[in-house]
């Protein structure tokens, strides 16, 4: 685990760590306060050890769904399209949220909607888009499902914007 303090890096006890005569000393004018420095520690996750595991995405995949936290998949809306029903069913999606804009209506829209519950948000692809007056309604959408054991599908159009 790599942690940032409010005046260095420390890195873990197998990493090369350069020391200066200040920090021996004390950094902090001749008081060495560890609660202190404890209550400033931020905590960071451990960076990828091997190549497999920073090959865990490739570049191929954008088209595909994926699952970025637990429960909780990203992607584009091929991914949601009526052929890949059966990837959906494997994955054990449950619940979906379709954001699209309302010109996409026509072609972008719930394709199993006796299947899955849907969550359907009308956003213009554009940089001044207010996104964060979605934010409620959409946790509280993804929070259900996930408190019910069921896994959430997020996907727009082609999973890259209204970013």
């Amino acid at each position: 685990m790599w942690s940032l303090k409010t005046n260095r890096i420390d890195c873990p006890a197998n990493a090369t760590e350069t020391r200066t005569e200040r920090d021996e000393a004390g950094a902090g004018g001749g008081r060495n306060d560890s609660s202190m420095e404890e209550d400033n520690k931020l905590q960071f996750p451990s960076l990828p050890a091997t190549k497999e595991e920073l090959l865990d995405w490739a570049y191929p995949m954008r088209r595909e769904m994926q699952e970025i936290l637990p429960g909780l998949f990203l992607g584009p809306y091929s991914a949601a399209m009526k052929s890949k029903l059966p990837n959906l069913e494997r994955q054990g999606i449950t619940h979906v949220v379709c954001v699209r804009q309302d010109i996409e209506a026509n072609f972008i829209k719930p394709n199993f909607p006796h299947t899955f519950r849907y969550l359907v948000l009308d956003i213009a692809d554009n940089p001044v888009e207010n996104l964060i007056r979605f934010f409620p309604t959409t946790k509280e959408f993804i929070d259900s499902c996930l408190a019910t054991g069921g896994k959430v599908l997020v996907h727009g159009n082609a999973g890259i914007s209204r970013r």
